[in-house]
């Protein structure tokens, strides 16, 4: 065992000793080889040493590699996202320039915002009093938040404090105009946790709020105290247009008299340069006559009176040019435009829009002092967009509201006549109808047979279906409106209903108009074009004569036409409905009463065939009793 242990670890080196001490032949062979073993220990301790450090520094070569690798794939991405996110606010920019609508911005910044800061929760709420109540309802979310359109908050909860803090401004930071903003880190935590309200299942995480305030034009208030103003000024502007047309066509024929006369002078002062010219041409040839001196005098008087005529002429010339500069340069009266005057004539009103960011769900995700300061500066660009939109649809409410009151004017129909040609074409259809049916064709109407007639409702309501589907264009318009007033908005609810749209209301069961224009639709339009009141069910019909009760169609008609045509039709086709469902009921009842008849007769009949029995068995009876006796 010794002598294999001593052979495995030391014999090589041993040997490779004892080979060197002969060849190098010694003095002293013991003490060399005893120096040699010592420095080859000493070698291999060092070459061990030296590959370890080799090793480490590979390693750590390797790790500074990665790490480089790493934070070069990490500056290339924070790169990258920090282009993805100045191209995203080169658009956002875009859309501050040209967007046309409110909606449209504020759902385009919830998206822009949404991304930026890696969240999916961004929304607005707009604060609105109704009934001396302070109240905030939903107008754009992202597409998360969504369910939060038909909510509503009351004046409680921990969002309502925001105005509490704008109060509690201070004068400087007023003069800032730096929007009040507060961020709760946890809405589990702190003392507002009791005032949190939740529109969903409660969650942990941030919720940011900031207070946006703008003057804005568009109101009903302020729409119908301008219009007035603004028919002056256009009354105004035509009074003007006509007195500058009138001074302009003066002014055009006072230059064209001036034009011509300058044309003539011109062309007699070239007549009297070229008798000139000729005349000095002959002076000349004549020079070597002799001289006369009456002839001379009299050349000479004559030289110098068209010297004369000549400067008059050119003084003339001079004058006549000079007016008709001034007549082209003459200023006219400016013509008054409603769409930039209307603005200094009317009081703007407060709205107070409020911003809101959560990370709900996420309770780790908190805001840094930077993305606050993101929040705050791009929203800061919000608020003089959003006054510049609202100037804009300002002007095109009232556009569309002069374009329907034309179309008004233009669309005069003979009622009388059109109702004949209704009911001509109705008539048709139910001969047309019992022709197939006489001929064993399927029936397309099932509801016609012989002795059948179209009620004066029906034919009412197929005079205004057609009329509506005219207005379609119009009545898709509905969705940007903004100002509509209590009858027109009851008038619109009752058609949704008619057409079987339910979800028009906030969550305390008032209407809300927002959700009302999310249902007019291409769809809408499909319904009103399948609906037939003989075939068609319609639901709350009641609650729809209610809304449609006290109205009367030309009241409709002075503040909106198309909708005006979607109350007759809706009169037509609820006066229809209630027919039908009335010969539906006549129809049960005496099919019931039918029926009644038929169980009763049958009973009758049952109960006299039981007599009969009984009355053949008693004879019977009587006979066997009878027989028993005789017997």
């Amino acid at each position: 065992m010794d002598v294999e242990y001593l052979k495995k670890n030391v014999g090589k080196t041993l040997a490779d000793g004892l080979a060197e001490t002969i060849l190098q032949s010694p003095p002293d062979p013991v003490d060399y080889l005893g120096k040699w073993l010592l420095n080859y220990v000493k070698l291999q301790k060092e070459a061990a040493q030296e590959k370890a450090e080799l090793s480490k520094a590979q390693k750590d070569w390797e790790v500074y590699a990665s790490q480089a690798e790493v934070s070069k794939a990490a500056a290339d991405s924070k790169a990258a996202q920090a282009q993805k996110t100045a191209t995203k606010h080169q658009a956002y920019l875009k859309v501050l320039k040209f967007a046309k609508s409110d909606r449209v911005l504020l759902d385009w910044y919830c998206t822009y915002l949404a991304d930026v800061l890696g969240v999916s929760s961004v929304y607005f709420g707009k604060k609105f009093l109704r009934e001396n109540d302070e109240l905030i309802t939903y107008i754009s979310t992202t597409p998360s938040q969504k369910f939060l359109f038909g909510k509503m908050m009351k004046n409680s909860g921990v969002t309502f404090k925001i105005f509490k803090k704008q109060e509690e401004q201070s004068e400087d930071e007023a003069k800032s105009k730096e929007a009040p903003l507060v961020y709760i880190p946890n809405v589990f935590t702190g003392p507002h946790a009791k005032s949190i309200h939740f529109h969903d299942k409660p969650k942990p995480g941030g919720y940011l709020w900031e207070l946006l305030q703008y003057k804005v034009a568009l109101t009903e208030g302020t729409f119908y105290a301008a219009l007035p103003k603004i028919l002056e000024i256009m009354k105004t502007a035509e009074t003007v247009t006509a007195e500058v047309t009138e001074k302009k066509k003066v002014n055009e024929e006072k230059q064209k008299e001036i034009a011509a006369e300058i044309k003539d002078l011109k062309e007699e002062m070239e007549e009297e340069e070229e008798e000139k010219a000729g005349g000095e041409e002959a002076e000349k040839e004549g020079e070597k006559e002799e001289s006369n001196d009456g002839a001379d005098a009299e050349e000479a008087k004559e030289s110098g009176e068209e010297e004369i005529k000549s400067n008059e002429n050119e003084a003339k010339l001079i004058e006549l040019e000079a007016k008709l500069a001034e007549l082209k340069s003459e200023e006219y009266a400016s013509i008054p435009d409603w769409k930039t005057e209307i603005f200094s004539q009317i009081t703007m009103s407060p709205c107070n829009l409020l911003l809101c960011v959560d990370t709900l769900g996420s309770p780790l995700r908190q805001f840094s002092e930077a993305e606050i300061d993101t929040i705050k500066k791009t929203s800061a660009k919000l608020v003089p967009s959003l006054e510049q939109i609202n100037k804009k649809m300002f002007i095109a409410e009232f556009e569309r509201y002069f374009a329907l009151k034309k179309l008004d004017e233009e669309s005069v129909v003979d009622d009388a006549s059109q109702k004949r040609e209704i009911k001509a074409a109705l008539e048709a259809k139910i001969k047309e109808a019992l022709e197939d049916q006489e001929e064993g064709k399927e029936k397309s109407e099932g509801y016609i047979v012989e002795g059948f007639e179209y009620s004066e409702s029906e034919i009412a309501f197929h005079q205004f279906q057609p009329r509506v589907l005219a207005l379609s264009e119009q009545i898709m318009d509905i969705k940007n409106y903004v100002v509509l007033k209590k009858p027109l908005i009851e008038v619109l609810e009752a058609f949704l209903l008619f057409h079987g749209k339910k979800d028009l209301y906030y969550e305390d069961k008032t209407t809300s108009v927002d959700m009302m224009k999310f249902q007019i639709s291409e769809s809408l339009i499909e319904d009103v074009k399948r609906f037939d009141p003989r075939t068609t069910p319609v639901e709350d019909l009641e609650k729809i004569e209610s809304l449609l009760a006290g109205k009367k169609i030309e009241t409709i008609r002075s503040m909106n036409y198309p909708i005006s045509e979607i109350f007759g039709y809706l009169e037509a086709g609820v006066a229809s409905r209630k027919k039908v469902e009335e010969e539906e009921e006549a129809r049960r009842k005496a099919e019931e009463e039918a029926e009644a008849q038929r169980k009763a007769e049958e009973e009758a009949k049952k109960l006299e065939e039981e007599a009969k029995k009984l009355e053949e068995a008693a004879k019977q009876a009587a006979a066997e009793e009878k027989t028993k006796e005789e017997s």
